[in-house]
């Protein structure tokens, strides 16, 4: 597959927020909360629509049974090997650590129709859905009509079940299809790359304050805008990609993406677990040492994956199928 640099370097942003997001102890500043209730506002809406672009920009005229498959091959054959994993690692491990949100064997079955080995893995079953749906509309026309319908849908939120998470999906589907039509449309969208990027990061800053002083904004607008500013900023970072020791190191965290989404809560999970037996590093309540744990926590759970990424899973036939590479 062809890759898109700006996009990548987006995919790579928006991971590393993800394992921030995910990493909430029970003792936390008020300030690094707010910092993840912004993250919230885009950080899913951006793997989404990075999702969706990349998804037209790379399409291939196969049936629609053979994509299908390929996508049971990335997403759901993947989704029960970690699934499996971690809910084994956490029945071995809760009776002697702390693990958040603790399992019974029943889980191995409720796998099936549930994320019950950790609710971020909603993202892969609407994922699945969406790659079911989006064929099904084969030219622009149709995919903006899609748009329009998917950004209503939020509304009946409420009345959508969530077993195999269909609420997710829901919520998400707007997202997925902008990056569709972004690409279907791009032709009038490359003057947005022309608006300087600090007249993004202005309106970005604006909107996000605007719940704090008493406006309601719908979600769709701050996610928006998020990802305007963040593809913006990955836009103009592009052309020093291949000349930076940094650039290098994003790409690997873009192309390791899917396995840091897959892992890092387990490793995190290490991590977190390794710093409560530490003196210092367990007073949270302390900012510094807030910061520190902190720190090693997320790097944890970006760099452990990356790493077995590398020299792991993408070396091996086995490892390559069951976490769909």
């Amino acid at each position: 597959m062809r890759r898109i640099v700006w996009i990548d370097i987006a995919k790579a942003i928006c991971i590393i927020l993800v394992v921030i997001g995910h990493y909430i102890p029970e003792t936390h500043p008020l300030w690094y909360w707010e910092m993840r209730n912004v993250i919230y506002t885009f950080h899913m809406p951006l793997f989404m629509f990075a999702s969706g672009y990349i998804y037209i920009a790379t399409k291939k005229e196969i049936s629609y049974s053979d994509f299908l498959w390929k996508k049971v091959k990335r997403l759901m054959i993947p989704y029960l090997t970690v699934s499996v994993l971690v809910v084994t690692i956490k029945l071995c491990t809760q009776g002697q650590a702390y693990v958040e949100n603790p399992v019974t064997p029943l889980s191995y079955f409720k796998i099936l129709y549930l994320p019950e080995a950790g609710y971020f893995l909603w993202f892969i079953w609407a994922l699945w859905w969406m790659f079911i749906l989006i064929p099904l509309f084969r030219n622009p026309q149709s995919r903006l009509g899609l748009f329009f319908v998917a950004a209503l849908l939020p509304l009946a939120a409420q009345y959508i079940p969530e077993e195999f998470c269909l609420k997710e999906f829901s919520m998400m589907l707007q997202y997925f299809v902008m990056g569709v039509v972004a690409y279907d449309w791009k032709h009038y969208l490359l003057r947005l790359k022309q608006i300087p990027l600090l007249y993004y990061c202005i309106a970005f800053s604006v909107i996000e304050m605007l719940p704090y002083i008493g406006v309601e904004v719908f979600s769709l607008l701050t996610a928006t805008m998020g990802i305007a500013f963040i593809l913006r900023g990955s836009y103009s970072l592009k052309d020093n990609v291949a000349n930076h020791a940094w650039g290098r190191i994003i790409m690997l965290i873009s192309t390791a993406s899917y396995i840091i989404y897959l892992l890092h809560t387990t490793f995190e999970g290490f991590a977190k677990a390794l710093i409560l037996k530490l003196p210092y590093l367990s007073d949270l309540s302390n900012d510094i040492m807030f910061c520190v744990g902190a720190v090693f926590v997320i790097s944890t759970g970006v760099i452990a994956p990356v790493l077995l990424y590398k020299y792991v899973l993408g070396r091996y036939k086995i490892t390559k199928v069951l976490f769909g590479l």
